[in-house]
């Protein structure tokens, strides 16, 4: 699984997963207090797109900065571990923090996973970058969006 986050951010602390119960049993997908290797910037047709660690009200996070970017750009996560135990349980929940730079745009979280016979889907969600204040997302990947009408599972997430 890679995690791809479309226009500017910045992003907390922890990302997690929370356990289908809501016991709030988490999961750490990527602490940022051990740094931001493997994150990278991509932007599309031109320009220049990075991240930087930056710290802030929860402690260090990822900044994604935008210069020159005449349509998009993503910031990607590395790839996480195709062994992870958490792969083999259900996660409906995906939770972080985001704080906005304050205009009317949004970013796209997205998920891609891979079916069994190799094919990879995309989910995707917007959320609005209006705020400058830190706001906590708990997202059910339930109502994220994919292009082919599968909703999504984790079991085996790929």
């Amino acid at each position: 699984m890679t995690l791809s986050f479309r226009t500017g951010l910045t992003l907390a602390l922890t990302l997690c997963l929370l356990s289908p119960a809501l016991s709030q049993e988490r999961v750490v997908l990527w602490d940022f207090e051990t740094g931001i290797e493997g994150w990278w910037g991509n932007p599309w047709s031109g320009g220049k797109a990075t991240v930087e660690a930056t710290e802030g009200k929860f402690g260090r996070g990822l900044k994604g900065i935008w210069q020159d970017v005449p349509q998009q750009g993503n910031v990607v996560s590395p790839f996480l571990p195709e062994d992870a135990a958490w792969r083999q349980r259900q996660w409906p929940i995906i939770s972080f923090w985001l704080k906005g730079d304050g205009s009317q745009t949004s970013v796209t979280l997205s998920v891609m996973r891979r079916e069994e016979d190799g094919k990879e889907l995309g989910y995707s969600r917007a959320l609005p970058l209006d705020s400058t204040e830190w706001r906590r997302f708990s997202l059910d990947m339930r109502t994220f969006w994919n292009r082919e009408s599968v909703p999504f599972s984790s079991v085996g997430l790929g």
